[in-house]
């Protein structure tokens, strides 16, 4: 597994637990809170490779960069989607991991 798509599958989380635009922020903050002892030690990326991968996912158009932070694409949606049945623990972490910082 890549970055990209654990990435894709905790921004297209937060946008779907906040229903507002995920910020690097946001998500450095998800990945930072629970890398030592949460689900994400296992998404296999680094806080810093956050922008690289976000910024690869909005060249691909699985991802949009707003004034509003980043939004996910349909196109994106349904990359998530793929890649939740394909890996249900992926999917499970990842709202393990955005529930964790948002609360």
């Amino acid at each position: 597994m890549n970055a990209r798509e654990p990435l894709l599958v905790l921004v297209d989380e937060w946008v779907r637990e906040t229903r507002s635009p995920a910020l690097v922020p946001d998500i450095r903050g998800v990945v930072v809170d629970t890398l030592d002892t949460g689900p994400t030690k296992t998404f296999f990326f680094a806080p810093a490779m956050i922008f690289h991968v976000l910024r690869d996912m909005v060249a691909d158009g699985l991802i949009l960069h707003t004034s509003r932070g980043y939004e996910v694409t349909a196109a994106g949606h349904e990359e998530a989607r793929h890649v939740r049945e394909r890996d249900p623990g992926l999917a499970g972490k990842a709202t393990e991991a955005v529930r964790a910082v948002v609360g």
